[in-house]
């Protein structure tokens, strides 16, 4: 879940569960295929909430991709 989705730039909030300890990766792809964002995630529970800074970001449709060891969620957002 990325909440809020759409919005107007600035901070939103990525919430996952169902997980399993261990490190992650996060992804913030354009619709072209380009990493915008970057990050690794060290996640010691079942669940996972990151916020997230898109304040830099043009408006457009993004896709926010997190995947670890037998794990893979993608969420699609738009940003006005």
């Amino acid at each position: 879940l990325l909440y809020p989705n759409p919005f107007a730039g600035g901070i939103a909030t990525l919430s996952l569960g169902g997980l399993k300890p261990g490190q992650f990766d996060l992804q913030v792809m354009n619709m072209a295929g380009q990493k915008v964002i970057s990050r690794r995630l060290n996640v010691s529970g079942t669940a996972l909430t990151q916020t997230l800074n898109f304040s830099t970001m043009k408006a457009g449709v993004y896709s926010v991709i997190v995947s670890g060891a037998n794990f893979r969620e993608s969420k699609t957002f738009v940003v006005h």
